[in-house]
C-alpha cells in the first residue's frame, strides 16, 4: 500500500471554487505541529548519527528557519485570500510577546482608574504622604 499523497494548494493561483478558510486553516495547523515535531526528532536523529549537539542544534536551527520563512510566506498569503474573501484574517502564527504583555497588562491599567478598592487605597496613600509631609515640616529639625 503507498501511502497517500500529501494536499498541496495552488495559492498562487485563484481557483474557481471558493475554498473554506477553515479547511486552509486546518492544513496550516496540521504543518506547524508536523514541523514542530520534524524539529526535534531532527535533533534526535542527528545525536545518534553521532553528530555533536551543538552541531545538530545549529542544523535544526537552520532548517527550522527556512520553515519558519515558508510559514511566513504562507500566513501571508492566507491573509491576502482572507482580504479577497471579506473575511477576517487568521491569527498571526507568530505574535509579538511584548504586544501580549501589553495587551494582559493594557485592563489592569484601566482598572486602577475605576476600581472602587483601588481608588480607595490611592486615597489613603494620599493621606498618609500629607500627613508625613506635615509631620516632616512640623518637626523642624533645623
Amino acid at each position: 500500500m503507498s501511502a497517500a499523497p500529501p494536499l498541496v494548494l495552488d495559492l498562487d493561483h485563484e481557483s474557481r471554487n471558493s475554498a473554506s478558510l477553515t479547511n486552509l486553516f486546518e492544513v496550516v495547523s496540521e504543518d506547524l505541529q508536523t514541523l514542530n515535531k520534524n524539529i526535534q526528532s531532527r535533533v534526535l536523529e542527528l545525536k545518534e548519527q553521532g553528530v555533536s549537539e551543538e552541531k545538530a542544534m545549529a542544523v535544526a536551527d537552520i532548517e527550522y528557519r527556512a520553515e519558519r520563512n515558508a510559514k511566513k510566506k504562507s500566513h501571508s498569503r492566507l491573509k491576502q485570500i482572507a482580504k479577497l474573501q471579506g473575511k477576517k484574517p487568521p491569527p498571526n502564527p507568530y505574535p509579538n510577546a511584548i504586544k501580549e504583555i501589553h495587551d494582559e497588562e493594557r485592563k489592569l491599567v484601566r482598572d486602577r482608574f475605576h476600581d472602587p478598592r483601588i481608588l480607595e487605597f490611592v486615597q489613603k496613600m494620599k493621606e498618609e504622604n500629607v500627613a508625613f509631609l506635615q509631620d516632616r515640616n512640623g518637626s523642624g529639625g533645623f
